[in-house]
């Protein structure tokens, strides 16, 4: 991997000083007359003649402080992201119609953008938001430097016709609340891997590359974080490119890396190329493996299963890897607008540019198997639409849940055996009673319930001796639960990919008697359970699990456990509240013995 010093740097951007680096007129009128946007350019009208037509909200105190008083953040975070979809929708439209109307409404937009207090949310502010001024020093924050890069790529987009004094107080707070504290010591700039690295260096240098006009100043700021993207970013991936956040996290943080590396390859003239770093190919196509028949998608961690590709993504990589990254179907691109609950600019921006002219009616099927031994994930599907995700790994990951060893089967892009995914964003889910959020917890997942004892959360929590081929996954998952009297727990996952069935055979051993084992499956709909196989149909698909009593020298039973209404967030694309139903299907084990084995066919 080639690294880059200031003196490189400062260099290199001198010698190219005056090359092109933003979208033009011939992006815009490309964007305009391709037939494959006209569906997203009209979502993109009727969205924002919907909230055009609505007040500009007003961030109140009372919003504000309620994080620091009751941990809630979306009543503050539904306003100020309200500003940001209201930013993003009337630059790309101004940008694209030159309609007066839509730089009134865009004018009036950044005038509160620049009156709030502070473009982080209080959520971030950890602790100091009713306590400390945010002032001189700005705290930089996901959402404020994404702030930042969304009015500095506003500017270089449509700045030459807004009126002046809304520019100049636009360039002015970038300044002040950017790029004065872009090389400040943050905890993601200080050894951060997950996201966060790549969200704030990579919105701070596309800020910096677009309005710093100093280029000593610039260089600075590119070298820090580009040092920071190299040295800490890429170690939050596995060796084998898998993004333990989850596809979600992959789309958030590693599209922002991939933002800021096609900005600065374009202003430096080629010369300085993230994408040539060892790393970045394989986190680039760990994207394309991660998607199953019918555009479902793998819901570990804070993940979502029911996603689809981000055209501005899909189309980037399949430009750069042609042979490797095929451009998937039409109904597997998500294509209306806004797609983003959080208003993420440079994300809805590049999907106009950068899809424009991609989207055709042909495209890869998407099915395959798929080994990451590194970050012990198994993914496979198959020609008939049905997918199988498998993990081991441990109770420590970016995003975490304790999940070693949990599994989500889809058919046709419907989750049928699920991951609930993410819970409601707030104040106690991320802090030390994480683990007593139902989402969170190994309750929740399709793992064992021994001796009435759940996973616990560590690094230490883990599984072992695993080993993987085609056909599927063996490990020993008895370590995540540290019971004294659970020696081994061997989950052997088999996948049939002629049938599409999957088998499931538990071995538990114990080193005294046992009193109850319990095999969770996690479902979406409610089941039907009649001699010993429950039926699960969802969306015109079904499911069903059946046990092997030949396998079994104890009494089973199904038990269902309802959920209802459990309150959640999308994805981390859109942190807003989603209701949703959950059922907890049981096979329950009453009187297990010191080796008792549990066999289930799922098909």
């Amino acid at each position: 991997m080639r690294r880059y010093s200031y003196d490189e740097i400062l260099s290199i951007l001198k010698k190219h000083d005056g090359e092109a680096f933003v979208f033009t007129d011939a992006d815009r009128e490309r964007i305009l007359a391709d037939k494959g946007m006209q569906e997203q350019l009209s979502t993109l009208r009727k969205y924002a003649d919907t909230i055009g037509a609505e007040p500009i909200p007003t961030l109140t105190f009372s919003a504000f402080s309620r994080f620091e008083l009751d941990g809630d953040r979306t009543e503050f975070q539904s306003l100020y992201f309200r500003h940001r979809h209201l930013l993003a929708a009337f630059t790309i439209l101004y940008w694209l119609y030159g309609r007066e109307e839509d730089r009134k409404i865009l004018e009036d937009t950044i005038w509160a953008i620049l009156d709030e207090y502070t473009w982080s949310v209080p959520a971030h502010l950890r602790g100091t938001g009713l306590t400390t001024l945010q002032e001189d020093g700005y705290m930089i924050d996901l959402f404020a430097a994404e702030t930042g890069e969304a009015l500095a790529e506003m500017l270089s987009l449509v700045g030459d016709k807004i009126t002046p004094i809304v520019r100049m107080r636009t360039e002015r707070y970038i300044d002040e609340r950017i790029l004065k504290s872009a090389t400040t010591p943050f905890w993601w700039n200080s050894g951060c891997t997950n996201n966060w690295s790549a969200v704030c260096s990579g919105s701070v240098s596309m800020c910096a590359i677009y309005q710093e006009k100093n280029v000593e100043r610039l260089a600075e700021i590119l070298a820090f974080c580009i040092d920071n993207l190299q040295s800490n970013f890429y170690r939050g991936f596995s060796d084998d490119g898998v993004c333990l956040e989850g596809i979600s996290y992959w789309t958030y943080g590693f599209g922002y890396f991939t933002y800021f590396a096609d900005l600065l390859k374009k202003r430096t003239g080629g010369e300085i190329d993230l994408f040539l770093d060892e790393p970045v190919k394989k986190i680039a196509l760990f994207f394309g493996k991660c998607f199953f028949p019918g555009g479902a998608t793998v819901a570990f961690s804070d993940g979502s299963a029911r996603g689809k590709y981000q055209p501005a993504l899909a189309a980037y990589y399949h430009t750069l890897y042609p042979e490797e990254f095929a451009m998937p179907a039409p109904s597997l691109i998500s294509m209306n607008y806004p797609q983003d609950g959080c208003a993420r600019f440079a994300l809805l921006l590049r999907n106009f540019v950068w899809a424009a002219s991609k989207i055709t009616t042909d495209g890869k099927p998407i099915y395959g198997t798929y080994l990451f031994p590194s970050a012990q994930w198994y993914l496979a599907s198959t020609e008939r639409g049905i997918g199988i995700a498998i993990k081991g790994g441990n109770n420590e990951e970016p995003h975490n849940h304790n999940d070693v060893g949990s599994f989500h089967i889809y058919k046709n892009g419907v989750p049928l055996l699920v991951d609930i995914g993410a819970p409601r964003y707030d104040k106690f889910y991320f802090s030390n009673q994480r683990y007593e959020n139902f989402a969170a917890s190994s309750r929740s997942h399709s793992v064992p319930i021994v001796n009435n004892a759940l996973q616990k959360n560590g690094k230490e929590y883990k599984a072992v001796d695993m080993t993987m081929d085609e056909s599927g996954v063996r490990m020993d998952i008895a370590p995540a639960y540290a019971l004294a009297e659970l020696s081994s727990l061997i989950r052997d996952i088999r996948f049939e990919t002629a049938s599409g069935v999957t088998t499931l055979h538990d071995t538990f051993t114990f080193t005294e008697m046992p009193s109850r084992i319990v095999e969770r499956f996690p479902l979406n709909t409610e089941p039907v359970v009649s001699d010993g196989i429950a039926t699960i149909t969802s969306d015109g698909e079904s499911l069903s699990i059946i046990f092997d009593p030949t396998v079994f020298d104890a009494e089973v039973s199904f038990e269902l456990v309802k959920r209802h209404n459990y309150l959640t967030t999308k994805s981390a694309l859109d942190t807003s509240d989603n209701f949703r139903k959950v059922y907890l299907l049981d096979l329950i084990v009453k009187e297990p013995k010191t080796t008792t084995e549990v066999s289930v066919k799922i098909q």
